[in-house]
């Protein structure tokens, strides 16, 4: 059986103006004036460079995906012409390349840069449908981060929840929880699966049973958080009072616990 071969690079030489300049495509959060000057000295001293990558999609645009810095860089001499290697793509192509460029090469990326390469994978439809892991494999950061741009990131108001009835026993005691899906397929894009159990009678007050404090999968504050940014996306602050109630409730006997 065949193995099919890689399609070949395309290397070119393209013109700086027929590079499509969309700010959108931007994964840093800013950019290097000192990398800009020091490129752009290189490049009209002609010294031997790496080749940008660019998208070539259906209608033949050029979208930068690889060597912002160094397209500012030829801007800034007056320099009109690059290497650059070429593959087939849309803009959208072009963006998730850019999340994840510069992980081992050109100008470091900051915190900042990480957290934004991460947040426009998030405000994607289909993107922030993807586990945790996978957004933070192809940003190249850890999943930590990922989970606290999640917690940092507003609620969409049209977010649907999908949930399912579980129950838990314990004590002889049964109760019925609404659990959401932790993350992938089903996962709402604007919590990231992560609001897992809320019951549908809220614990007596002002203590709540052990169950709340066995079950809850994340930590408590984050929690807090989360469901305070719901009920005031999704205009249910009276509905989720009872529930924020018991979550504070939980957070104080943990602490008085420590």
């Amino acid at each position: 059986m065949k193995t099919k071969k890689a399609p070949a690079k395309k290397i070119l030489i393209v013109r700086i103006a027929d590079i499509e300049t969309d700010a959108g495509l931007q994964a840093r959060a800013a950019y290097d004036e000192d990398a800009i000057r020091d490129y752009g000295e290189r490049y009209k001293a002609k010294e031997p460079m790496p080749p940008i990558v660019l998208f070539k999609d259906s209608e033949s645009r050029l979208w930068p995906a690889d060597g912002r810095h160094r397209i500012r860089g030829c801007e800034s001499q007056g320099v009109r012409l690059i290497e650059a290697e070429i593959r087939d793509g849309e803009r959208r192509d072009a963006l998730l390349y850019a999340c994840c460029a510069n992980q081992r090469h050109g100008v470091k990326r900051t915190s900042a840069d990480k957290r934004r390469a991460v947040k426009l994978l998030l405000s994607d439809k289909e993107w922030s449908q993807w586990a945790d892991a996978e957004i933070a494999r192809r940003c190249g950061v850890s999943n930590h981060l990922v989970m606290e741009v999640k917690d940092d990131m507003p609620i969409m108001e049209n977010s649907k929840i999908d949930t399912k009835k579980v129950e838990r026993k314990k004590g002889g005691k049964t109760q019925t929880y609404t659990m959401k899906p932790r993350g992938g397929d089903g996962a709402s894009a604007s919590t990231g699966g992560r609001i897992t159990f809320a019951p549908d009678k809220p614990p007596d007050k002002p203590a709540p049973p052990e169950e709340w404090i066995t079950y809850l999968p994340i930590p408590v504050e984050r929690a807090i958080n989360r469901l305070r940014r719901y009920a005031e996306a999704q205009d249910k602050t009276a509905e989720c009072a009872e529930h924020l109630e018991s979550l504070t409730a939980i957070l104080h006997i943990r602490k008085r616990k420590k």
